[in-house]
């Protein structure tokens, strides 16, 4: 027995949401964020839990996959070696890749999104 759909109320080919009329722009600061170090006692953080970029540089994915990779190394060598020198230079390890990438996150936002305003000068806005 199939359950019945309801219909679908958006029209194809029509926008589903109400635009509004132009006359207005806003440029929102996208911040970033890194907190150091990267972990404290048992707690890892990972991620967006670990650091934000904006998403112009589209790097954010990238970051916590490389987060995930050096944490799940670091965790086998513990369980499985004993050894914790991984775990214990995680957040150095992680933090030198991610400032890089802040860094680019700063410039490529620059680059598209220079609408010439100084009141978000620093260097890393």
């Amino acid at each position: 027995m199939q359950r019945a759909r309801a219909p679908s109320r958006a029209v194809r080919g029509e926008p589903s949401a109400a635009r509004s009329p132009p006359g207005e722009e806003r440029v929102l600061p996208l911040r970033s964020v890194v907190y150091s170090p990267m972990s404290r006692g048992k707690l890892y953080l990972l991620g967006d839990a670990a650091h934000i970029v904006p998403p112009m540089s589209a790097k954010g994915i990238n970051l916590a996959l490389n987060d995930a990779e050096v944490f799940a190394r670091a965790a086998i060598q513990q369980i499985q070696q004993g050894d914790s020198r991984l775990l214990d230079s995680y957040s150095d390890t992680c933090l030198s890749r991610i400032w890089n990438y802040q860094a680019f996150a700063a410039w490529i936002t620059e680059i598209m999104h220079n609408v010439g305003d100084t009141s978000y000068a620093g260097e890393f806005r």
